[in-house]
C-alpha cells in the first residue's frame, strides 16, 4: 500500500500500522473502520469537579404545644383546630430529632473517634484479620463519603 505523508503521520500519531490487511475476520471493509464497535477505544479515565444536589425528605411526628388553638361550637358540637402557621418547625424539630446533615456529622464522628480508633488500637496489638482489614477500609471510605456535605436549605412542611 502506497502512503503519503500526512497520512502516514496521522497513521504514526494513532499508532496504527498503515500497511494494514483484512484479517477475513470481519464483514468486508469492516475491520479498520473506526465506527465500528469491536475498533472503538475507551477513553482515559479523567478527573471532574463536580456538585451533587440531592434532595431528601423524612415525615416524622413532632409533638408541639407551639400552636394556636381554635375551637369552634355549633349545634352539633365543638370542635378544636391547631393552627401551626407560626410554629418555628425548625426549631420544635430540633428538640426531637436531627437533620440529615446532623446525622450525616454525628455518623462520621462515630466512625472517626470510635470505630477507627479501636481498629487502629487492635493493629497496635497485633496485626488485623482480612475481615478487620476490610472493615477499616470500609470505614475509612465511609469517613471520606461522610466528608464535605453542606446544608443548603432546610424546609418544613406540616399537614
Amino acid at each position: 500500500m502506497i502512503v503519503n505523508g500526512w497520512f502516514q503521520r496521522i497513521m504514526n500519531l494513532l499508532n496504527l500500522d498503515f500497511n494494514m490487511r483484512e484479517s477475513g475476520y470481519y464483514p468486508p471493509g469492516a475491520e479498520f473502520d473506526q465506527n465500528a464497535p469491536y475498533n472503538q477505544v475507551e477513553n482515559p479515565e479523567e478527573e471532574f469537579n463536580v456538585t451533587i444536589v440531592e434532595t431528601l425528605s423524612k415525615d416524622v411526628t413532632i409533638f408541639t404545644t407551639n400552636y394556636n388553638l381554635e375551637v369552634d361550637c355549633d349545634e352539633d358540637g365543638c370542635y378544636r383546630q391547631c393552627d401551626t402557621s407560626d410554629t418555628p418547625w425548625k426549631e420544635e424539630y430540633k428538640k426531637q430529632g436531627c437533620t440529615a446533615i446532623e446525622t450525616i456529622i454525628a455518623a462520621k464522628t462515630y466512625l472517626e473517634e470510635v470505630r477507627l480508633q479501636q481498629l487502629k488500637d487492635i493493629n497496635r496489638c497485633r496485626p488485623l484479620t482480612e475481615s478487620e482489614e476490610k472493615e477499616l477500609r470500609v470505614v475509612k471510605d465511609l469517613i471520606e463519603q461522610c466528608s464535605d456535605w453542606k446544608q443548603e436549605e432546610i424546609e418544613f412542611c406540616p399537614e
